[in-house]
């Protein structure tokens, strides 16, 4: 079991268990600058005069020891490994307390495993489950916030548990019905994580369980879960946070949600945020790393002269979860930037995760498109310093050496084929920790992918820091938005946004100039520049809620996050159905508009009243919940005529549209037969057409054949009670394509569209007797054709169209034979 408490001083967050060696290095740990120390700050903040408290505590204490030194020298250790981290301000009797403490307490943190950055043996891999650490795995975590008065706090932590008054003290802090701006700050720390690492979150409710140190993934609650005690007021013990392997939860001194701790605002809660994130840093596996010399969030002493993660944070986050596009470890799954036809890509701190890695980590894909020809400059830069770092052992202590992070791995670049497998160039010359640089002049219009890979050998704890540029031409790249994690929200509550946090811009010498918000999933950005919006719900459902950060140079970058809105009054509106009539013997997709339709999800969540109507088809949901398409209102043959009532339930609640959709006569036209069923190329063919439903054909153009070459002629006539036309013929063009497949002929009225499938067939010219094949038998079937013509004064074989029969239409029957047995029919 491992855990992690803070105590705090002057400005400055305490990290780890203190021994002598530490507390003497305090006196290096300044505010930042535009921090104002402590007025309290007397000579008990010095770390001489700490040092000799202790020494004296720890003496009187061992004195009647068999071997007082080796038992201070025990003591000292215990006190450096312990779940605790205290205040350099600590008084002679809160040193005797620390003492007898961890005399009494078994022997705290030791080391589990050497991976380094560094991690515990265990974290998160998967979905919420605990497994061995440094395997690069993407990780999705649940996480919750317990209502106040649920016990809180583990007394193996050295301190009783407690209630919980997390709510209260939010609400103290920003006002009532304000909690949720407290949240957010918490949130906004899982985002941090986020912006860097294969982590994503998601808020779910919780179960009101009491804390517990179970690994065991209750779907009930959250995999991570928050809550604030009493352990020993204002500037004593911050918090403390267990390790994956003991469940990974937190707990916040509720004595330190003061305005010099907790709601400090300067730099937007830096102080607050800083302590929360290097808690969930151990709640995600992370051991504390040495020395402390202000520069990683994971130092025994976390201070706040920079915001968030640090390079070596990030490079042990990544060892764990991957960079934040883990899992794009094949052409398969690569990352897709889409069209970046006038863009470029600049993507900081990604990662590989040694020769060897897990899970094929060793190698990251990018997948790019371009609609037109650029000139493209790809270049995978090796990233991370020089720097020195070891695990603690001991307060500041542990064996530490320089890490030249540049030269962890050595990576490789090549630009691939859109399906990864043919290389059109590559870079590999460069030495670690070199730029390797791929350049490719109107490179043309196309997908492509790029793979970086590690080649090795590893050093310098295996993974390799880089940055990934494509540059498109003189495009400029566009920022990173954050919009935070997914989160819930009680219906009426104020829920608040804040995008200013983790959004960066990307491009050298840029600021973001503009934060702007969707916050109901319209697709609208009602919100033009605000970065910290609210807003209150009060429909049920579930909003995707979109930010757009806009940098100087006018580039823009989206993040969307979710917010389930739970506990108000049913979400569910339908207030319109189209079409809103629909005939019998009819399929009518539908449309159906409202709001709070998010989680209509099925066909049987819509239902139509009366008999002979029913749902069918796979609903599809716009973002902001107001239009579900993708269903059809199967009416029968048989279905009773008249109005009917549209029910839509979810599990946000139900409502009726009375009266919103009609059942009708049917009487679009349907087409049962066309004669003749075929014609010649070159003819004019009257036609008669049978059917129904016939009464609203006014033109030829209301009939279609199908295909090419045959076009409708003449005047209508509708006759039999709607159910003939004639007065229509179908002219095919010479070189109208002709065989064995009938087209389909089509009627179309104001009431709707009728069609037969089988319902003419065009022939070739030369194929006189109608077997589709061109043989000297057409030649006889003509000749036959051709004088009975002559001697009935019909025109059947007129073939050359003089409105006469004559040897001219044998001759041109004959060159079309010659001509069709030659190169076929058309």
């Amino acid at each position: 079991m491992r855990r992690d408490l803070f105590r705090s001083t002057n400005g400055t967050l305490v990290g780890a268990a203190l021994s002598a060696a530490a507390l003497l290095s305090i006196s290096g740990l300044a505010a930042a600058a535009d921090e104002t120390p402590h007025a309290d700050c007397d000579s008990s903040c010095c770390s001489a005069d700490t040092m000799r408290v202790l020494d004296a505590a720890l003496d009187a204490y061992c004195a009647s020891a068999e071997d007082p030194a080796c038992r201070k020298e025990e003591l000292l250790e215990r006190i450096a490994r312990s779940p605790l981290c205290f205040s350099p301000k600590s008084s002679p009797k809160q040193m005797e307390n620390i003492i007898r403490m961890y005399d009494s307490l078994p022997p705290g943190l030791l080391a589990e495993g050497d991976l380094r950055f560094f991690v515990a043996g265990t974290t998160w891999v998967g979905a919420g489950v605990v497994g061995g650490a440094g395997t690069a795995t993407a990780t999705s975590l649940t996480y919750s916030f317990p209502i106040d008065g649920v016990s809180w706090g583990d007394p193996g932590s050295g301190f009783p548990a407690g209630p919980n008054v997390l709510n209260a003290r939010f609400d103290s802090a920003f006002g009532a019905g304000n909690n949720d701006r407290g949240r957010e700050y918490v949130r906004q720390f899982y985002g941090s994580w986020r912006r860097y690492c294969g982590l994503t979150y998601n808020e779910v409710s919780d179960d009101n369980a009491g804390y517990t140190t179970s690994t065991a993934n209750v779907p009930t609650r959250g995999n991570i879960r928050v809550g604030s005690t009493l352990l020993d007021g204002a500037n004593g013990v911050l918090a403390y946070n267990y390790f994956p392997s003991s469940g990974g939860d937190m707990v916040l001194d509720s004595g330190d949600f003061t305005g010099g701790n907790f709601l400090s605002s300067t730099n937007n809660y830096r102080f607050f945020r800083n302590v929360l994130g290097h808690e969930h840093g151990h709640g995600l596996g992370m051991i504390h790393t040495v020395p402390c010399n202000n520069t990683k969030l994971m130092e025994p002493f976390i201070n706040v002269n920079f915001d968030s993660l640090q390079i070596d944070d990030i490079r042990g986050g990544q060892r764990n979860f991957g960079d934040r596009f883990s899992g794009n470890n094949s052409a398969a799954n690569a990352k897709d930037f889409g069209d970046i036809t006038a863009m470029s890509i600049i993507q900081p701190e990604l990662s590989t995760n040694g020769t060897s890695g897990a899970n094929n980590s060793d190698e990251d894909w990018f997948r790019f498109t371009l609609f037109a020809a650029q000139n493209v400059t790809i270049t995978v830069d090796p990233t991370g310093g020089s720097y020195t770092n070891g695990q603690q052992s001991s307060s500041c202590n542990g064996s530490t050496t320089t890490v030249n992070a540049d030269q962890a791995g050595n990576l490789n670049l090549e630009l691939r084929s859109a399906d990864g497998t043919s290389v059109i160039a590559s870079s590999s010359s460069a030495p670690a920790g070199s730029n390797e640089v791929i350049t490719q002049p109107l490179l043309p219009a196309g997908t492509y992918t790029v793979r970086v890979v590690d080649v090795g050998p590893n050093a310098n704890q295996t993974v390799q820091l880089y940055t990934l540029t494509i540059r498109v031409g003189i495009a400029k790249a566009p920022p990173q938005a954050i919009a935070g994690v997914n989160k819930r929200i009680q219906a009426g509550q104020t829920c608040f946004f804040m995008g200013n946090i983790n959004s960066r811009p990307l491009e050298s010498g840029v600021a973001i100039t503009t934060y702007a918000w969707d916050l109901d999933g319209n697709g609208t950005f009602e919100i033009a520049n605000n970065a910290t919006p609210n807003r209150t719900y009060s429909v049920n459902g579930v909003y995707p809620v979109t930010l757009r950060v806009t940098d100087s140079n006018g580039m823009s970058a989206t993040d969307t996050i979710l917010v389930t809105v739970f506990g108000g009054a049913s979400g569910v509106v339908v207030s319109n159905i189209s079409p809103n009539t629909g005939a019998q013997g009819t399929v009518v997709p539908v449309t159906i508009t409202g709001t709070g339709l998010h989680n209509v999800d099925s066909a049987t969540d819509v239902v139509v009243s009366g008999t002979g109507v029913t749902v069918t088809g796979s609903p599809s949901v716009n973002p902001g919940g107001t239009v579900v398409t993708g269903l059809s209102f199967n009416v029968s043959g048989g279905a009773t005529l008249g109005s009917r009532n549209v029910t839509v339930t979810t599990e946000d609640g139900a409502d009726t549209a009375n009266n919103s959709f009609t059942v009708i006569a049917n009487v679009l036209p349907t087409v049962d037969s066309v004669s003749p069923t075929f014609g010649r190329q070159g003819f004019s063919v009257p036609v008669t057409i049978t059917g129904t439903n016939f009464g609203n054909v006014n033109s030829a153009s209301d009939v279609v054949v199908s295909g090419t070459g045959v076009a409708v002629s003449g005047t209508p006539i509708v006759t039999n009670g709607n159910t003939t036309i004639t007065g229509l013929s179908f002219d095919i063009a010479d070189d109208a394509p002709s065989g064995t497949q009938f087209r389909s002929v089509t009627v179309s009225t104001i009431d709707g569209v009728g069609s037969l499938t089988m319902g003419f067939r065009v022939r070739c010219l030369a194929d006189w007797d109608g077997n589709s094949v061109v043989t000297p038998a057409d030649i006889a079937t003509f000749i036959n054709n051709w004088t009975m013509d002559i001697s009935q004064l019909t025109l059947n074989t007129d073939v050359d169209h003089d409105n006469v029969i004559t040897p001219s239409d044998i001759a041109v029957f004959i060159a079309s034979w010659f001509n069709s047995v030659s190169n076929g029919c058309s």
